[in-house]
């Protein structure tokens, strides 16, 4: 009988896929994807500015990645101080800051840009777990 290298190639790539096949399985654990929340920077209405939704939930456990889209005409971010933690986003951008394993609690955020807190850039982060 003759062995040419075609019938070696196939025989050899029929073995690695059984390998794969038989090493697959339920076992396997599934890497989480980041919780994905989007704070809407925007001009509140009657004036002043505030977050939509002002009020954010995440687990205390892995990572969560807050979104900050700013459609306003001025600059904003979303700073929570006792979590050392900011996002800054230009005029018509969007930027990202991901926090990873957060004490539970309730921890407040704000726009430190000059005025906007005080008329109203405020929320609220609730930390569950």
């Amino acid at each position: 009988m003759r062995i040419t290298h075609a019938s070696l190639a196939v025989g050899a790539l029929g073995l690695v896929a059984l390998a794969i096949v038989g090493c697959g399985g339920d076992d396997a654990t599934p890497t989480p994807e980041p919780a994905a929340l989007v704070v809407d920077a925007t001009a509140a209405e009657g004036g002043g500015w505030a977050y939509d939704p002002s009020e954010l939930t995440i687990p205390s456990e892995g990572s969560s990645t807050i979104s900050l889209v700013n459609t306003d005409i001025v600059e904003h971010d979303l700073t929570i101080d006792e979590l050392d933690f900011q996002i800054a986003v230009a005029v018509g951008e969007t930027a990202e800051g991901t926090l990873t394993d957060v004490e539970p609690g309730t921890y407040r955020f704000y726009c430190t840009v000059p005025g906007h807190e005080a008329n109203g850039m405020v929320g609220e982060l609730v930390v569950t777990g």
